[in-house]
């Protein structure tokens, strides 16, 4: 009986945690969809990035003003940097060649190669959603050729050390900082808890179209998957960096490399392309697969089949 209640008093501050997020992220979309917001534009793109930071605001309330607990060790806010750090950095982009690899031998699948392929594309792309400015992008192309379209994942990195990641920070604090710290349970439990709250906190996005089109269904069980199948990776680098900082550059450069991987495969079904498409879960599964594999039998020092059980986060 006493355990149980103890179990109770320790889910107390993640279930408030997680209602003051749904609360303020859906009622956001909420609000947008009532005013008649679209989308498809800008706007909706700019909703979309203020759904993120619902997750601070409801960890930092939680934290500070009801538990009156310190903020930095438990959400992991350090700034030394090690080895894990580069591996976060470099991660999505791995994935994401992956993901091109996966499109290109799956029949039926077209990867751009070429710079006249990317030309041609975009031109398509241009001439069907935005005819009046065709004759701007054909002199613009004509002046300023484009580099090989290979080019744009180099190109995407540094955006993941800076603008992306302040934004993706905004998430992490919730996700591996607020939620890494109380939740005592094992890697794969906590990895499997926080997947999936973070799957459902996204799921407006899909029922919206914002993220899969009119594939509400498939796009749900897609961004569900998405997330349970990245939480292990991410849950991986918060323990070997010791910081949530490094998460969020991993998720800031992820972000960042979908926008190349919708140019390299440009799929008019929105379910393929990386890295929310099925080609980017199938490189992400690939890529979660080798890290347990090296986990498993290289790692000096394992994180997910260590023999002596992990020291509990501060909360």
């Amino acid at each position: 009986m006493l355990h149980v209640r103890a179990v109770n008093e320790r889910l107390k501050p993640v279930v408030l945690f997680y209602v003051l997020t749904v609360v303020g992220g859906w009622g956001l979309v909420a609000a947008f969809l009532a005013a008649g917001g679209d989308w498809v534009g800008p706007s909706g793109r700019f909703i979309a990035i203020l759904q993120m930071f619902p997750v601070a605001l409801a960890a930092l309330v939680v934290q500070g003003p009801v538990l009156k607990r310190p903020l930095k060790l438990p959400f992991g806010l350090n700034l030394k940097v090690n080895r894990s750090w580069l591996f976060a950095w470099l991660a999505p982009a791995l994935i994401l060649i992956v993901a091109l690899l996966v499109a290109a031998l799956w029949p039926g699948q077209e990867v751009v190669t070429s710079t006249a392929e990317y030309i041609a594309t975009k031109r398509a792309h241009i001439a069907a959603t935005e005819p009046q400015n065709l004759a701007a992008f054909n002199t613009y192309v004509h002046t300023n050729p484009p580099n090989h379209p290979f080019s744009l994942i180099l190109m995407a990195l540094p955006v993941g050390l800076t603008f992306n990641l302040l934004l993706a920070l905004a998430e992490e604090i919730g996700w591996r900082g607020f939620l890494h710290a109380h939740l005592r349970v094992g890697f794969f439990q906590r990895s499997l808890i926080v997947g999936l709250l973070w799957g459902v906190y996204l799921l407006p996005d899909v029922a919206t179209g914002f993220i899969f089109g009119d594939h509400i269904f498939t796009g749900a069980a897609l961004i569900l998957a998405h997330c349970l199948a990245l939480s292990p990776i991410l849950e991986w680098i918060r323990v070997r960096s010791g910081s949530v900082v490094a998460c969020a550059l991993f998720r800031g450069t992820a972000m960042a490399l979908t926008r190349v991987g919708l140019d390299l495969v440009p799929n008019v079904d929105p379910r393929v392309p990386p890295l929310y498409g099925w080609t980017g879960l199938v490189a992400i599964l690939l890529t979660l697969g080798a890290l347990l594999l090296f986990d498993r039998f290289w790692a000096k020092e394992p994180v997910v089949f260590r023999t002596s059980p992990s020291p509990a986060a501060g909360a």
